[in-house]
């Protein structure tokens, strides 16, 4: 199943997707529990579909179920690949609503994990500070949008 909606999000068949990762999601609570790592994973993978189709609200419950769960279940550094993604996408779903201020603090507080846990050169780290220049941006505090971009791009030049 899992596989088949990974080809309709493939294919921008986002509403068969989400029907689809919706199935998968009742499946996995019921195997697992709605704190197990798998349920966990199916629902970031959801939040992307629900992002794609402006569902804003439910992607944003999504966003906010995966965090709170993989943090306390599994801890925060355990966690990070998933809550910090996720908090990554919860920023920009912010920013599509014009909360940039929201989006800031939570950018803020991903990337001071992200470089505690990856360090300042993983991707994931280089992604939330680039979407940490757009919440800048949406504000038009265009001098640290700059900064920030300027120090992403010297980081990628050094790879």
């Amino acid at each position: 199943m899992s596989d088949l909606a990974a080809i309709y999000k493939k294919t921008k068949h986002m509403k068969e997707a989400g029907e689809l990762l919706f199935q998968i999601i009742d499946v996995r609570k019921k195997l697992y529990g709605v704190e197990h790592p798998e349920t966990l994973g199916i629902m970031a993978t959801l939040q992307s579909v629900l992002i794609d189709q402006r569902r804003w609200k439910e992607a944003e419950e999504m966003f906010r179920q995966v965090i709170d769960t993989g943090e306390r279940v599994l801890g925060l550094e355990d966690a990070y690949a998933t809550v910090c993604i996720t908090k990554t996408r919860l920023a920009i779903i912010y920013g599509k609503q014009n909360q940039w201020k929201e989006a800031e603090r939570l950018l803020q507080e991903t990337i001071s994990t992200e470089m505690k846990v990856m360090g300042m050169e993983h991707p994931c780290t280089l992604i939330s500070m680039k979407s940490l220049a757009l919440a800048f941006q949406g504000q038009e505090r265009w001098k640290e949008a700059e900064e920030v971009l300027l120090q992403v791009a010297k980081i990628k030049k050094a790879l």
